[in-house]
């Protein structure tokens, strides 16, 4: 219990307010709402950029790390489409494109966040991690596989846009 109260206590208030941000993106995407393509790469981006950050400013194998991710987020990007394809419905609501409410997006942006916390939360108590060929390599695949889920739903976004848009 201790251990738990000082990863709490050591997250800076920044992580705690970008929970906040996520969990309202979370309940807002269980509603219908009108969706843009181009907001919707703002949650890859942000994960895109938290992902690789440790990879290129900390990793021990930064080369093997960011093949790794890549390859991951390709892979990602692919059961993101698919997923979004069977679970997410969209159509035009007086000219207005809009997405039917679905929990899908929201246990996607939660999943991504507890990876990521739980990931540097690791990496934080045992500095040695980053020196670990091992745990760069999992730690790319599991960010990579998680930010292509994102990828692929803003890519599933963009497909069923023109679909309906034409």
């Amino acid at each position: 219990m201790n251990f738990l109260m000082a990863i709490i206590k050591g997250t800076p208030v920044y992580v705690w307010v970008i929970l906040a941000l996520l969990i309202s993106r979370a309940i807002a995407a269980s509603k219908d709402s009108p969706v843009s393509v181009r907001k919707s790469m703002l949650m890859p981006a942000i994960f895109i950029v938290w992902g690789l950050e440790k990879v290129i400013d900390g990793f021990g194998f930064p080369a093997q790390s960011l093949i790794t991710y890549v390859i991951s987020a390709a892979a990602g990007t692919g059961l993101g489409y698919l997923l979004y394809s069977k679970t997410l419905k969209f159509e035009m609501r007086e000219g207005v494109f809009t997405r039917l409410g679905s929990p899908v997006p929201g246990v996607v942006i939660i999943v991504n966040f507890v990876v990521k916390y739980v990931e540097n939360v690791a990496m934080a108590v045992d500095k040695q991690l980053l020196l670990t060929l091992w745990y760069n390599i999992t730690y790319c695949v599991i960010s990579g596989l998680t930010v292509g889920l994102f990828i692929g739903g803003t890519l599933n976004t963009a497909a069923n846009r023109k679909q309906i848009i034409n």
